[in-house]
């Protein structure tokens, strides 16, 4: 009888041990998903600005990368970067209550005047 109750424990402690190593696993793959995301989402933003001189529009942004979001900013280049911009784009996400960022920079030419 004692062999029958100390099988049947160690049977759940190991059913137990391989339910949360599933969970972990299971986390892990979103939050790399999720930085995934949030690299694309950032190399596209980049490679957008230095085609077309402009950002990928919110709307457009939620439709390719779901979750992310993804911010701009420009400034001007100094020193031997004079006469480029600097674009710096940070890509944000949550995935299982952690956020992932990505933050990625390129000099880019100047936007024509207007």
């Amino acid at each position: 009888m004692t062999e029958h109750i100390l099988a049947i424990a160690l049977a759940t402690m190991l059913l137990g041990g391989l339910t949360v190593g599933l969970s972990r696993s299971n986390d892990f793959s979103r939050i790399v998903a999720a930085r995934d995301r949030c690299l694309a989402a950032a190399r596209g933003q980049l490679d957008c600005i230095s085609a077309t001189g402009g950002p990928i529009r919110p709307e457009e942004t939620e439709r390719l990368w779901p979750g992310v979001t993804v911010e701009a900013v420009r400034s001007e280049g100094r020193g031997r970067w004079k006469g480029l911009d600097l674009v710096r784009v940070s890509a944000r996400a949550t995935a299982a209550g952690r956020e992932q960022k990505i933050v990625l920079s390129r000099y880019v030419a100047k936007e024509p005047p207007e």
